[in-house]
């Protein structure tokens, strides 16, 4: 292996150039049976600046890209970062309405886009929007030839903004999160230096591209010229081709969300396929039970084991490696220790920090902390991430050091590594005909998660199909409800608000104020 180098990348644009020059004739990425060495990488690169700035990109503009996980989305990112834009990943299983939201919110100018959804997307523009589609084919730009718009670097400083990443809102609009360069380069500088990667190391690309996870494979990958496999949006929840793909292509690191790790645990698929190349395991966006945490190990007993913390608006702020020897099957995973410049305070509800050992909100300051959201209007949080802080929301203890997690403090849950704000649920939920009022719960039995409305009707019962069909309409899959259940009163807490907490343990315990016409609705 290589000798340990120590990167100190001082921007994204940096980064992809020395990235593109350390390995011209390896293999920069894998597509199926599709494979582009660097040189290729580059050329398709440069032609794609030259489309951008034909059609006016310059630096500070947001462009939107609507494609799925693909060789053309990553040329169209790195031609975005060179120009000095902003890039902004939609993810092509969302909702009409709720691409359409996000195209508008981040007052784009441009948006990227293959031919599939190219046409999908002009039909929900209107006539007289100001928007330039444009289609990207890495075929044609690999394969263009011509003159090409002079291009000089542009200067970029690190707390120019990067890109907009998405997530679930509490107002019951998506919300975009601003990530700088100092952001994801305090992860990525970190992250390269730990891990000691290289050119002979090859990356699985699991998480889509407005998943901040992403972020790890696609750019550690290029900065030592390593190879990066690209596993299709169909491919990632069928445990037996992802164990196929690691053998097949000798992938040597692995980051996703724990509950695709536990999958192919559970299916055994990892006793099929040798998967002996991996070397590095990391997991983050969920708890990882520890029991099937146990079973990955004894899999794969030659891999480390990682697990990363932090939410979209600070990236990876703590982590924590796994003493496979001393792993419990009954003790939660700690969230570990501090990046590099990252502090993280322990408070309680007035900003107190509290003694160790107690519980409190993990609030984050340092580089990693996002500037603030796109078009935000609360500004206490304005004020707290203007001076580099996130209260992150999720309750935890420390000890020496290692901070312990145990839960949310508000509406905000994960299901399958994906941030979910039940508010925004419960939104949409109040807007379908006959809710008078309705509270979204999740629920875990035995391992499985469900999403399950609680509402109140001055009807009867709602029928659940027209519910879900409905909640089609503006929300992504993962956010449609399970099951619906019609109450007589939603309970809540002294200031007036639902008490969800209240609410799920009366689930838990059938001591759910339920009407006398009503039962659970299954899906």
């Amino acid at each position: 292996m290589a000798d340990m180098i120590m990167y100190n990348f001082t921007n994204l644009s940096d980064l992809i150039s020395t990235g593109l020059k350390q390995n011209p004739n390896g293999t920069a990425l894998i597509a199926n049976n599709i494979q582009l060495t660097y040189l290729e990488y580059n050329n398709a690169i440069t032609q794609a600046i030259a489309t951008l700035m034909k059609n006016g990109v310059k630096k500070g503009d947001t462009v939107a890209i609507v494609l799925p996980k693909s060789i053309e989305s990553l040329i169209t990112v790195m031609a975005i970062i060179k120009l000095g834009a902003v890039y902004v990943p939609i993810d092509i299983a969302l909702p009409d309405e709720r691409v359409l939201y996000i195209i508008n919110n981040c007052q784009c100018k441009v948006v990227i886009a293959d031919c599939r959804w190219l046409e999908n997307i002009k039909s929900l523009i209107a006539a007289d929007a100001q928007l330039i589609l444009i289609e990207m084919s890495y075929e044609e730009l690999i394969n263009q030839e011509g003159s090409l718009i002079p291009f000089h670097d542009v200067a970029i400083h690190l707390d120019d903004l990067l890109c907009i990443l998405y997530t679930s809102g509490s107002t019951g609009q998506p919300k975009g999160v601003k990530i700088t360069h100092r952001n994801l380069l305090n992860f990525i500088n970190w992250a390269l230096l730990t891990f000691n990667v290289s050119k002979f190391d090859v990356f699985a690309w699991h998480a889509k591209l407005n998943f901040d996870i992403s972020t790890f494979d696609i750019f550690s990958s290029l900065a030592v010229g390593a190879s990066l496999v690209i596993l299709d949006d169909d491919e990632i929840m069928n445990p037996y081709i992802l164990a196929e793909k690691i053998y097949k292509h000798q992938i040597s690191a692995w980051y996703s969300v724990p509950s695709i790790l536990q999958l192919m645990t559970k299916t055994n698929v990892l006793k099929h396929f040798d998967c002996q190349s991996l070397r590095y395991v990391l997991f983050a966006g969920e708890v990882f039970h520890p029991k099937s945490l146990k079973q990955l190990t004894i899999m794969l007993p030659t891999a480390r084991f990682f697990n990363l913390y932090g939410p979209t608006e600070t990236n990876v702020c703590t982590f924590f490696e796994v003493n496979v020897d001393q792993l419990s099957e009954t003790q939660p995973l700690p969230i570990g220790m501090c990046l590099p410049n990252v502090v993280a305070n322990v408070c309680d509800e007035n900003g107190h920090p509290v003694a160790e050992g107690c519980k409190g909100e993990l609030i984050i300051s340092g580089p990693c902390v996002t500037p603030g959201y796109w078009g935000a209007k609360d500004p206490l949080i304005a004020q707290q991430h203007a001076n580099n802080t996130h209260y992150t929301g999720d309750l935890v203890h420390q000890e020496n050091g290692c901070l312990y997690y145990h839960g949310r403090i508000d509406g905000m849950v994960k299901i399958n590594g994906n941030r979910v704000e039940l508010g925004e649920i419960e939104h949409v939920v109040n807007q379908f005909s006959g809710v008078i009022d309705a509270a979204a719960i999740m629920t875990n039995k035995e391992g499985l998660q469900q999403l399950v409305i609680c509402y109140k009707s001055a009807i009867g019962e709602i029928d659940l199909i027209d519910l879900k069909r409905h909640c089609a309409r503006f929300l992504p899959k993962y956010m449609i409800p399970h099951n619906a259940m019609k109450i007589t009163e939603l309970p809540l807490n002294p200031n007036g608000k639902i008490d969800r907490r209240r609410l799920t343990t009366l689930l838990a315990n059938d001591q759910i104020p339920v009407s006398a016409t009503t039962a659970a609705l299954e899906v």
